[in-house]
C-alpha cells in the first residue's frame, strides 16, 4: 500500500495530515517516489510480508524544512544548521519566511 501525504503547510503543528491509502498499481505508483517503491518492494519480497510506504516530500525544497528545530538542536554535527535556523526564525518575527512549516503541516499521528 502507499499513502501520500497531501501538502499542507501549517505555522503550527499538525495533529494529523490529509492523504489516503491506496493499494500499489502502476497507476498509484506512477507519482510515488521511485526509491519509496523499490524500497518497500524489495522488503515486501524479503520478509515476505505486507509492506506500507508513506511519502511526505515536496520536491525542491531543502531540509531545513522538514526537520524541527528540536531535532536539530539534539545533533551536536548539526549545531551550525541549528544555529542558522535560530537566526533565521529571529527573522521570521518580522514576517519572513518559516523554515519550518512544512515539517509543521505535515506531522502525522503515531496511532
Amino acid at each position: 500500500r502507499l499513502f501520500k501525504v497531501e501538502v499542507d503547510p501549517s505555522l503550527f503543528p499538525a495533529s494529523n495530515c490529509r492523504g489516503k491509502w491506496e493499494v500499489c498499481s502502476p497507476d498509484s505508483a506512477k507519482d510515488f517516489s521511485a526509491i519509496g517503491y523499490y524500497f518497500g518492494s524489495r522488503l515486501n519480497r524479503e520478509l515476505n510480508m505486507p509492506v506500507g510506504m508513506i511519502q511526505a516530500a515536496l520536491g525542491g525544497t531543502g531540509a531545513e524544512l522538514w526537520t524541527s528545530g528540536e531535532a536539530l538542536a539534539r545533533e551536536p554535527e548539526l549545531k551550525p544548521l541549528s544555529d542558522w535556523l535560530t537566526a533565521i526564525r529571529a527573522r521570521e518575527k518580522m514576517g519572513r519566511r518559516r523554515p519550518t512549516r512544512r515539517y509543521q503541516g505535515r506531522k502525522m499521528d503515531r496511532a
